[in-house]
């Protein structure tokens, strides 16, 4: 076949066109744009046109009956399910069975699923035999289904993140049916070598194409505006008997429609000439010219530095001694105008910008608590462990820091340095020559569970910074262990004790304004699990969610948080707009946005009651104070107490150290017990739920 004649087989996926909520709709944009094959996407909560669970017969027979009235023909089914990896996987398999039926009426040959979540190199291996062997077990059905099963492999921050990686995957697969959904842009994304060479290294039938570029990595650029050059990768298919389909799956930045059809035009439009031997238009042919490439990527170097070195780890390396001496410098010897409130707020000079840290001043004694010394080690010496619980626990009375554990030896060696104590790499020799009776765990979140049951098998209790683990199964396992091993589990959820929030709680403790109604919050994604918690704090235990949510952790430089579940949200990217009910009657409205900026904007809050409502805003990473008022005919006092202000979140560390410790040693309550952090993830994972859904969740 002609590269003219294999135009005809150039289709859209609908993904293209997840702004037009109606399947119908984006059906018919398809077919004004010229293409007679689709691909149908669905990938809960970025693209909800069809909901599979939600259909019967007879919705499967309207939604084939409105293709087949467009004449359009499906090239593939696209269908994120879910975690595969998940130990709970009914979700998942319902979805894939649902999505079978679906695809075998509307007529798909193709049924494309992905490759499985991004994990640590260690993982790896073990992550990808149960991948392989969870798509091993849908062969069948998708052969008595008459689909044929691919894998988009390679996809930038999964399980195949490369071809290499891809082609391993499907080495342990190992089954001759299975095949390769090919996306042009996550081949060519940081790749030089040609296009065209990918099929044959993946080592499995091509049995789908997807037509994207890409340009400087970012895989969302249109195509004929980056990298891949398509003439060649298509005219080998062709030659090998390639019987696919080449599908446009445009996925702009969040832009308005009319962007969208002008982009997937241009697409359309350079696809065109490049199979028919036209010439291209002056704007794409300058665009390949070698000096503006080095133009274009002077320019967005100016603009992108940073993600300039971040994509360069030779440049990193060779740049990183400099910038630490540069931030050291500017750290402590630059001088900065600060605001600080005394009795009002008043602006002064101060050279260094100092961290945050708790002060070295003793805490008070505690009357009546049993202070035989308590030996306290610390796992984790970043800046956390540095700053806040380092030396927030070195103040406490009857507690001796006897070590501190951290994988980069310098860090452990530096706070070792400051609280007198031995330092350690190795988490397990710490624990067998300290022995402590109680371990801080500062570690990475994806790391706290296996930490944690460590320390508890070495007869240690633990307190855990938040979140409690990356996954519900990690911090169910932790709950778990703590129970039956009689160990205490408690949780870092400092923010409960910024002093705008203790005030609020208080208001409502008193009865002073009435009942609390409802409670309102806009922040920074960063913050979205603290802002939880804090409407259980002050609203009380959630009974039901509903949420939406439009996450792009690949677009916007979340990459780090791909160890976390998918089941979990922890950063939205985008945003995440949720409503919660609690046990106590307060309704809740969080909106958090990984586009606010946290210097400009971190957290307002809103208590609603019945006589009036109490704000607080203007907390932001260098002030943990804000500004607390009222709207009420009463008269309330909102003064902050001695010692709360100025301040930084170190004051919310040290007040939540102090009481976690107090409770601890007299064997009290303590503040944020693991099964309440649990609790909180729970609810974090009905949201994911509720916006894959649609549906309110009620826990």
């Amino acid at each position: 076949m002609s590269t003219e004649a294999a135009f005809g087989r150039v289709g859209c996926s609908l993904l293209t066109f997840r702004a037009w909520d109606r399947l119908e709709d984006a059906l018919d944009r398809a077919r004004a744009h010229g293409f007679d094959r689709v691909d149908l996407g669905i990938v809960p909560g970025h693209c909800d046109h069809v909901d599979p669970l939600a259909l019967g017969d007879a919705e499967r027979e309207a939604i084939a009956t409105a293709i087949a009235a467009r004449g359009l023909a499906v090239s593939s089914v696209n269908l994120h399910p879910g975690d595969l990896v998940s130990d709970d996987l009914a979700l998942v398999d319902r979805r894939i069975r649902a999505t079978m039926r679906l695809a075998r009426r509307i007529g798909a040959r193709v049924l494309t699923l992905p490759p499985g979540p991004l994990v640590p190199p260690e993982q790896w291996e073990e992550t990808a035999g149960i991948v392989a062997a969870r798509i091993r077990g849908y062969l069948d059905l998708a052969e008595q289904a008459g689909l044929t099963l691919s894998l988009e492999a390679p996809h930038a921050h999964t399980l195949a993140a490369d071809v290499a990686q891809a082609a391993r995957l499907f080495e342990r697969v190992a089954d001759p049916r299975i095949t390769c959904t090919l996306d042009t842009s996550h081949v060519q994304r940081g790749n030089r070598a040609p296009l065209v060479d990918a099929p044959a290294r993946l080592g499995v039938p091509i049995a789908h194409v997807h037509l994207r570029d890409t340009l400087r990595g970012e895989v969302t650029v249109t195509p004929g505006k980056g990298d891949c050059d398509y003439l060649p990768l298509i005219e080998a298919l062709l030659r090998d008997g390639y019987a696919g389909d080449f599908n446009f799956e445009l996925e702009n930045e969040p832009s308005s429609r009319a962007i969208v059809e002008r982009e997937l035009g241009y697409a359309r439009e350079h696809v065109r000439r490049i199979l028919h031997g036209e010439p291209l238009p002056l704007e794409s042919r300058v665009r390949r010219q070698g000096w503006f490439r080095a133009l274009d990527t002077a320019a967005w170097t100016a603009r992108h530095p940073r993600e300039f070195v971040i994509a360069h780890p030779r440049l990193k390396a060779v740049l990183r001694p400099p910038v630490r001496f540069a931030r050291h410098v500017r750290a402590n010897w630059v001088p900065y105008r600060q605001v600080k409130y005394r009795a009002g707020w008043h602006a002064g000079w101060q050279v260094g910008r100092m961290a945050s840290e708790i002060p070295p001043r003793p805490m008070a004694a505690l009357p009546g608590a049993d202070l035989a010394e308590i030996r306290v080690a610390l796992l984790g010496c970043g800046y956390t462990g540095r700053f806040e619980h380092g030396p927030g626990f070195l103040r406490l009375p009857g507690v001796k820091v006897a070590g501190v554990c951290d994988v980069r030896p310098e860090r452990a060696e530096l706070l070792a340095s400051r609280l007198g104590c031995p330092s350690f790499t190795d988490a397990a020799r710490l624990l067998r020559e300290v022995r402590p009776t109680l371990v801080v765990n500062c570690t990475r979140e994806w790391t706290h569970r296996d930490t944690t049951l460590m320390c508890f098998d070495a007869g240690a209790d633990v307190f855990c910074e938040k979140i409690m683990a990356e996954s519900l199964a990690s911090g169910e396992d932790m709950v778990r262990a703590a129970r039956e091993k009689g160990r205490v589990l408690g949780v870092n959820y400092n923010w409960r004790f910024l002093p705008g929030i203790q005030r609020i709680r208080a208001l409502r403790e008193s009865g002073e304004l009435g009942e609390l109604r409802m409670l309102r919050a806009l922040s920074s994604a960063g913050v979205h699990h603290h802002v939880l918690d804090l409407v259980r704090f002050l609203g009380g235990r959630i009974r039901a969610v509903s949420g939406a949510i439009q996450d792009e952790p690949g677009t916007r430089g979340l990459e780090r948080w791909n160890a976390y579940a998918h089941e979990m949200l922890y950063i939205p990217s985008t945003y995440c707009v949720a409503t919660l009910e609690t046990e106590e009657g307060v309704g809740a409205s969080l909106v958090s946005s990984g586009l606010l900026d946290p210097e400009g904007l971190l957290l307002t809050l809103d208590a609603v009651f019945d006589q009036g409502c109490v704000s607080l805003s203007g907390i932001l990473d260098n002030d943990a104070i804000g500004t607390l008022t009222a709207s009420t005919r009463k008269r309330v006092d909102l003064r902050m107490r001695h010692g709360d202000a100025p301040a930084g979140f170190a004051l919310s560390f040290q007040r939540s150290i102090e009481a976690f410790y107090v409770a601890y040693r007299r064997s009290g309550e303590i503040p944020v017990t693991g099964a309440d952090a649990l609790e909180l993830m729970r609810v974090e994972h009905a949201l994911v739920r509720s916006s894959e859904t649609g549906q309110r969740i009620v826990l």
